[in-house]
């Protein structure tokens, strides 16, 4: 009986199950075929959601995800995630459940392969949206290599699968959690600060790659060159000039052109450089205790865009650590950092390289002559444990504290100094501030106020402001202050209330509503008796001012509703 129950569950489920794969195949496929035209480019920001109905009290649902999983396993994507809301009650909870789930389904699919792992551990991973870009773009790499192309394309999976969170019982998510994931799914598609700098600033055209760079300075206007030789960074460049090469900066377009190109390409230069001399930095601080300049990398970028790092207390409380650090902690960090240079080997971070490279060598020597220290260590230890007097004691604990003082420090001291002292001599070489660089303005973006002035919206002020004032918004109205039978219906209502005291009599505010509505109809008995097209009018209006929060019914007298909103917003 079983058996045939789930055997008729799944006929019912097929044609269902048809149209949910055929729509989750469909909805990227302009991105998989890797199109570059706008229109799909923007269609592939979005992101694609299926809704699926399966009634109220039906005791069969598990039965249906889990088949419904195994359909999307096997036609469109290894990488299927299933949350129920119970186990996900906030953000942090969500994303580390669907982590857990992706990396088992990573390891399900190299279960039979003997090459390396490509996958993180779990508990090592940092559960955020860009370790997932990372550990998705590492995995799409691997399946698209020749030794992957072995496995059989029988099984319907693109060579770059999406992936598909399944929210098994999406009314019992909390709207915060579920508007969080949502957010943080988008968050490298929309870049707010980006829109705004090209926007706002007429030289955002040099915002480009190198190549491109020449044919664009070239074709600068003439209004173009002076709004270059208008940027306060400029200014300084030219102060700092010779007199005769100011006079040409200052009235010569093509050799401002000339030098234009020349600053914008120092200025990716030192770009290039800051990255990997910031990374090393953070490899460096983030293993240190109560970490002085931030955990995250975000904090120590942050610092260094607003002032010269090694400026401030945290980065020398950060050095004197670092002076501290044990032998196998500053050899790991160094390997990281060889590694984050690596890729720079032959440009100007190239003797960086090769000084990390000379460093670790150095300490791999240091290895065999660690024998004697120890030897010596060990003999000091056994002189201690001899039975001896208090006074004897005494006089071996003054006698080592005279030999440490007056002791030479050890070679690998000495060497542990040397990495510090070129830690700190690549910070102030390349983490120099961006207001520093002529023409950072072209690229860099700096008017956090703006940002903050949109992501932080106060809605009651701009509510307000369109109520009372409808031609902010509408530029067809000549006058929005005074009240209008042009304006809208919510905003002639809104006015009316506002001239009303702690409760508004409905009746009155509709006689009220109807004169002006009709203000402009000659016909007085048109003014006397309020027709139901108005009635309709007022009682939406009345019903939007409610759901926008500013009027509630009172059971004090039903025929008035309360204000809630007192002054001007």
């Amino acid at each position: 009986m079983k058996s045939q129950t789930e055997q008729l569950q799944e006929e019912l489920n097929k044609k269902l199950f048809d149209n949910l794969i055929c729509y989750l195949k469909k909805s990227h496929s302009e991105f998989q075929d890797k199109k570059n035209d706008w229109s799909c480019r923007v269609r592939s920001s979005e992101i694609p959601t299926a809704a699926l109905l399966l009634g109220v009290n039906v005791t069969d649902h598990e039965l249906t995800f889990s088949s419904l999983s195994d359909t999307l396993h096997q036609h469109v994507t290894p990488y299927v995630v299933l949350l129920p809301a119970k186990e996900c009650p906030g953000i942090k909870q969500l994303l580390q459940k669907l982590f857990s789930q992706l990396m088992g389904c990573e390891a399900d699919l190299d279960l039979d392969e003997e090459d390396d792992h490509a996958s993180i551990p779990q508990r090592s991973m940092k559960c955020s949206m860009a370790s997932l870009s990372g550990w998705y773009q590492n995995i799409a790499k691997k399946s698209s290599s020749p030794s992957k192309r072995k496995r059989p394309a029988s099984s319907g999976h693109t060579q770059a699968p999406p992936i598909v969170v399944v929210f098994k019982d999406l009314e019992s998510f909390t709207s915060s959690v579920l508007q969080e994931f949502i957010v943080i799914s988008r968050y490298s598609i929309q870049r707010l600060s980006a829109v705004e700098h090209f926007n706002s600033q007429p030289l955002s055209v040099l915002c480009c790659d190198l190549p491109d760079l020449k044919h664009r300075v070239k074709s600068l206007s003439h209004n173009q060159c002076e709004n270059i030789r208008h940027l306060a960074s400029f200014r300084s460049f030219v102060e700092n000039q010779t007199p005769q090469a100011q006079v040409k900066l200052l009235t010569d377009d093509g050799y401002l052109k000339e030098m234009t190109r020349k600053l914008m390409e120092d200025l990716h230069t030192y770009h290039e450089n800051y990255i990997p001399v910031l990374r090393c930095l953070h490899h460096f601080t983030c293993i240190l205790p109560k970490f002085p300049l931030g955990k995250q990398i975000r904090e120590l970028y942050c610092t260094c865009l607003e002032k010269n790092i090694w400026d401030t207390e945290e980065y020398n409380s950060a050095l004197a650590l670092l002076r501290m650090l044990a032998k196998d902690e500053l050899v790991a960090t160094l390997y990281k950092c060889f590694e984050v240079l690596k890729p720079y080997s032959g440009r100007q971070l190239d003797s960086a390289l090769k000084k990390t490279k000379e460093f670790l060598a150095h300490f791999k020597c240091l290895e065999d002559g660690s024998e004697n220290v120890d030897n010596e260590e060990s003999a000091t230890q056994k002189e201690l444990q001899k039975k001896t007097n208090l006074y004897q004691l005494q006089k071996t604990l003054l006698e080592m504290k005279e030999t440490r003082r007056t002791k030479k420090p050890s070679k690998f001291e000495f060497l542990r100094l040397e990495v510090v002292d070129f830690l700190d001599g690549l910070v102030r070489a390349y983490l120099t501030r961006p207001e520093e660089q002529p023409l950072y303005e072209v690229v860099y973006f700096s008017a956090a106020s703006v940002l903050r002035r949109h992501l932080n919206a106060v809605p009651r002020v701009a509510l307000h402001t369109a109520l009372n004032n409808p031609s902010t918004y509408l530029k067809s109205l000549a006058n929005g202050r005074t009240l209008s039978s042009a304006a809208p219906d919510i905003c002639i209502a809104y006015k009316l209330h506002l001239e009303c005291g702690r409760l508004i009599n409905l009746y009155d505010w509709l006689e009220a509503f109807a004169t002006v509505v009709h203000a402009d109809d000659s016909d007085s008995e048109s003014l006397k008796q309020v027709d139901e097209m108005t009635h309709a009018r007022f009682i939406r209006a009345v019903s939007e001012l409610e759901l926008l929060g500013f009027v509630k019914p009172t059971k004090l007298k039903t025929d008035h509703v309360a204000r809630l909103t007192w002054g001007g917003c």
